[in-house]
């Protein structure tokens, strides 16, 4: 299984927060949410913020925001109904690239999932079922 040692980045100095650049309908849609977290500091892979909000009972849905240049990159999934021990369903570093998703994506399945976010696209790297 992938460890956010093995997606180090380097961290970023501090960067004149950027406003979030809204592109798609569904970024527009959740615009109060992502001008919101842009402001926040850094908190993933370097210059990002990860930007995180509910979407119903038990489900949460999210993006990445760049501090650089304000670019958003929407989660490819939601993530919902997530084993009742698991405390934060997203777990990510402000030092690494890995992003690790508990519970069930889409509605669909359940189990562990390690992305890596290359600045462009959370790309699956391994997944481990419930």
């Amino acid at each position: 299984m992938p460890s956010f040692e093995d997606c180090k980045v380097q961290d970023s100095p501090a960067v004149v927060s950027a406003a979030a650049h809204l592109s798609s309908s569904q970024q527009k849609k959740y615009a109060a949410q992502l001008h919101q977290a842009a402001a926040r500091p850094a908190n993933f892979s370097g210059p990002h913020v990860m930007a995180t909000w509910g979407c119903g009972a038990g489900c949460v849905m999210g993006a990445a925001i760049s501090k650089k240049d304000g670019r958003v990159v929407m989660l490819p999934f939601t993530l919902s109904n997530w084993p009742l021990d698991v405390l934060e369903p997203l777990s990510f570093r402000k030092d690494s690239c890995l992003l690790i998703a508990q519970g069930s994506r889409d509605e669909k399945g359940q189990g562990r999932y390690f992305y890596r976010f290359d600045g462009k696209a959370f790309v699956l790297l391994d997944s481990v079922d419930r």
